[in-house]
């Protein structure tokens, strides 16, 4: 993926939802000048909007979601189907919730992702199809996702 980050719009800021705020204007292009935070409660939300409406969301990024993020999440790598000539590629990843196998096929394209989610009763066992081919652009999207869909 060419672009690992971009600027969030109002619709996306929920509880939960992991941004990153620059902390030295002076050197914007450096990793270190950017701090990873998450908006805890409904108040701090609203804080939150408050301030970065203002600016139009200046100094406000937000990740890409990628491999990094499937794994913290608690996805385990389970192929790499295709890798295509213009760095897109296409991944195959599992996650174990108790209840059932959800199966996640994430393809990258040069600024975004789209997924695929299946759910099975066992590793290997038939598949029945729960999302197909949906853009999930960051972390936050798709633990929203998966708790919609009873995943979390």
């Amino acid at each position: 993926m060419e672009n690992k980050h971009y600027t969030p719009s109002i619709e996306e800021f929920h509880v939960g939802f992991e941004y990153q705020s620059l902390q030295d204007e002076r050197l914007p292009e450096k990793e270190e000048s950017w701090e990873t935070n998450t908006i805890k409660d409904e108040w701090e939300m609203r804080i939150f909007i408050g301030y970065y409406c203002g600016d139009h969301f200046a100094g406000l990024r937000i990740k890409y979601l990628d491999e990094k993020d499937l794994k913290e999440i608690g996805f385990i790598d389970k192929a790499t189907i295709h890798k295509g000539l213009q760095k897109d590629s296409t991944k195959l990843f599992q996650y174990n919730n108790g209840r059932y196998f959800v199966h996640l096929e994430a393809t990258w394209f040069s600024s975004w992702v789209v997924i695929r989610i299946d759910t099975s009763v066992s590793e290997n066992s038939v598949q029945t199809q729960v999302v197909h081919s949906i853009t999930i652009n960051n972390k936050s999207a798709l633990l929203v996702l998966m708790k919609q869909l009873n995943i979390l």
